[in-house]
């Protein structure tokens, strides 16, 4: 049985949420409790599969709460419910929680978030996988600079172009990042001469996301044997991140899971450098598992939000309607279904095929808005000698 922990100092809103999850999933083990203090006695006692902390729980007690949780234990899905959706993007940054919820969110969308972090906790946790990650040697651990980056955005007092100082430290890397912004990937009018420039057009959050992938590709060493698929796995990343965040756009997304949705899209073949570059000690013959999986096992160990590390764990599997909103996973799996079945973008019956599927999990103008711009983003970057589709 499913046992859910909800945390929440106002006892009516407590007992309200207890019985509305209890109405969407009545084999669930609903408790709830009204102090931090209370919920850790609790959990030394009991098994909890996922640990709930409402909105009226103070941001520090909450946090403090769930990074004990996170020590002690880490097989609990940690949530945290928030007002404000604004405060969605600084509570990621604490690392402390798999997932935030808005307080505007409907039961069933919250239940539906947590069975989802549930199934995810389980594929993580399969017994190949994790006989096979035992075998890897070492696996990187997420790059300084990525925390630094964060630390900027979440600080009230810093400028977001502070991050584009943060970048220019390292030479190598604002090379590269230029490089990707005056590509036809974000398609921009104008050359880009500094990452500060760079910030002021897209955004501190998608300079903050390209950075981070530039330095994960260069920490992945390759051989003479394998750069050139290295070099195709970063075009295709850079293919991913750039569509998935305009998919996000034109879904009208917030603006936190526009940024998981693009930072999904930029880390959904990590799991495949893994394969390539770090040495194991398997046996020859042992079956390595999907190149998702291992980059959701990653990215869950970098304490990546749950929603990022679903989109790259289910990138090709058919995602269920969309009733509420559309999430990053969703916004993966169209791109990498569209590379996959829209390889003529002028063919028309491809068109309305690929229409049909993506209007069986998003309504009709956001499928039409897709298509458009994945079909104009093609003709681009085809222009531009992007390559366009997924490196196979």
């Amino acid at each position: 049985m499913t046992s859910i922990l909800i945390v929440d100092n106002q006892e009516n809103d407590n007992a309200s949420l207890s019985r509305e999850l209890d109405s969407q999933k009545p084999d669930w083990l609903i408790q709830t409790v009204a102090s931090v203090n209370a919920a850790l006695g609790l959990l030394e006692s009991a098994t909890i599969d996922c640990i709930v902390c409402e909105a009226s729980v103070p941001c520090e007690d909450c946090f403090d709460l769930l990074n004990q949780v996170k020590k002690d234990y880490p097989g609990s899905v940690r949530f945290i419910v928030s007002e404000n959706p604004k405060q969605e993007m600084i509570s990621e940054y604490e690392q402390a929680n798999h997932r935030v919820v808005l307080k505007s969110l409907t039961t069933a969308v919250v239940a539906e978030q947590i069975d989802r972090s549930i199934r995810l906790r389980q594929i993580l946790s399969e017994k190949r996988l994790l006989c096979y990650m035992r075998g890897v040697k070492s696996l990187p651990s997420l790059p300084d600079i990525y925390n630094d980056m964060v630390n900027e955005l979440s600080n009230p007092n810093s400028s977001l172009l502070n991050v584009g100082r943060v970048i220019e430290k390292d030479p190598a890397l604002t090379a590269t990042v230029l490089k990707v912004v005056n590509s036809a990937f974000y398609g921009l009018s104008q050359n880009v001469d500094s990452v500060a420039q760079g910030v002021a057009l897209l955004g501190a959050h998608l300079i903050k996301n390209l950075a981070l992938v530039a330095k994960v590709f260069s920490i992945f060493e390759g051989n003479k044997d394998n750069l050139n698929r290295l070099s195709q796995l970063s075009n295709d990343a850079n293919t991913v991140g750039a569509l998935a965040n305009q998919f996000a756009r034109h879904a009208k997304l917030p603006r936190s899971s526009v940024d998981h949705s693009q930072l999904a899209g930029l880390l959904s073949n990590i799991g495949q450098l893994i394969v390539l570059t770090i040495q194991t000690s398997h046996d020859p013959n042992t079956e390595t598992p999907a190149g998702e999986l291992l980059g959701a096992y990653l990215l869950n160990d970098w304490l990546m939000p749950d929603p990022i590390v679903e989109a790259v764990a289910l990138q090709y599997e058919s995602p269920p309607p969309a009733d509420e909103a559309v999430t990053p996973l969703i916004v993966v799996h169209a791109v990498r279904y569209l590379q996959e079945h829209f390889t003529d973008t002028n063919d028309n019956d491809q068109h309305l095929a690929c229409f049909d599927y993506l209007n069986s999990f998003v309504e009709d103008s956001i499928a039409t808005n897709w298509l458009d711009a994945y079909r104009d983003f093609h003709q681009l970057s085809s222009q531009d000698d992007c390559p366009g589709n997924r490196a196979a």
